[in-house]
């Protein structure tokens, strides 16, 4: 009679641990994966996504910061789960914290960093003497010094001053600064003002890249939706590529521009589709991996970073991988 009795009391214990076990899993299977983002127009493939239902019961929480010095704050203290940022950031955060990885290209600048100076300057040389805004930040700080480069000048010719994004449309405007280190929107919005781009990224082609970065340690739970964050994001960048107006008229009230000056920023910076995703992500050598070296070597002789980040663990195909056409 006595283990008759204690069988059944063996199973109800069996059962409380695995149901004990499901609910602790269950809290992490439901928080959000949080992806956060600056106001950057090609980075409203996600937003686009988000409004067009594609993230729809995933769990998948899109996070507006205002500058990037803001997301990195949030995202080293483990407040975001991914964020895009540009290859300069990413090459930073892994010198502080060497388990990032990168898991989507996102785009490629060509012109859509610039210097502009005000009119009439025409030139960087025209700068010379004058007051320049610049964000300072690690691609605030790596135009800045090709756009040096590349005109034989040294920061003493500029009276540099430091501005955030946020601040550099109100600071031009108002006559603080008589150039500005900055990129889309307000670009275009400076050069139909009629001041003129005096260097841009034209000229420095495939070195100005915007990333997706997540944490080397996300769990299965947030890596599933991450990989429903792969499928949601190209699927909109397709439909973006068919209907570019109404897809505009969809995501610009957060760019607080309007469908015209969207539309004109991706004269200046390519995204990046799928198949390019593979080539740059995928196999035993990816291209990134030249990307990032260069570029951190780049980043070591301006000065910017103080030691070289460890980038052999940096990319993560599995993601884009994941993604069929």
């Amino acid at each position: 009679m006595v283990k008759s009795a204690t069988r059944p009391l063996k199973y109800l214990l069996h059962w409380f641990v695995i149901g004990m076990a499901l609910t602790a899993c269950r809290p992490e299977d439901d928080k959000p994966l949080r992806v956060g983002l600056v106001v950057w127009p090609p980075y409203e493939i996600a937003y686009l996504a988000e409004d067009l239902g594609y993230f729809d019961d995933v769990g998948i929480e899109l996070i507006d910061y205002g500058s990037p010095a803001e997301f990195v704050v949030a995202f080293q203290a483990g407040s975001l789960d991914a964020a895009g940022t540009v290859l300069d950031y990413a090459l930073e955060l892994q010198l502080a914290d060497p388990r990032q990885k990168i898991v989507l290209m996102i785009d490629h600048s060509m012109g859509a960093d610039a210097v502009v100076a005000r009119a009439p300057a025409r030139t960087m040389a025209d700068l010379k003497g004058k007051r320049v805004g610049y964000e300072a930040s690690a691609l605030g700080g790596y135009v800045l010094s090709r756009a040096l480069e590349a005109n034989d000048m040294t920061p003493d010719d500029l009276i540099l001053v430091p501005t955030d994004v946020q601040n550099q449309e109100a600071a031009f405007r108002a006559g603080e600064i008589d150039g500005v280190v900055t990129y889309e929107p307000l670009v275009t919005g400076l050069r139909k003002d009629g001041h003129a781009v005096v260097f841009d990224s034209t000229q420095i082609p495939f070195e100005i890249f915007d990333v997706l970065l997540t944490h080397a340690d996300l769990s299965e739970a947030k890596q599933q939706k991450l990989h429903m964050f792969m499928h949601g994001w190209f699927k909109a960048m397709d439909y973006f590529h068919a209907n570019p107006e109404e897809a505009a008229q969809r995501v610009i009230a957060r760019e607080g521009i309007t469908q015209e000056d969207f539309l004109a920023t991706f004269d200046g910076v390519d995204l990046i589709d799928r198949d390019t995703n593979l080539q740059f992500l995928s196999g035993a050598m990816p291209e990134l991996f030249d990307v990032l070296s260069r570029h951190r070597d780049k980043m070591m002789d301006l000065g910017i970073l103080a030691s070289a980040p460890e980038i052999d663990t940096m990319i993560d195909a599995q993601f884009v991988e994941s993604v069929r056409k």
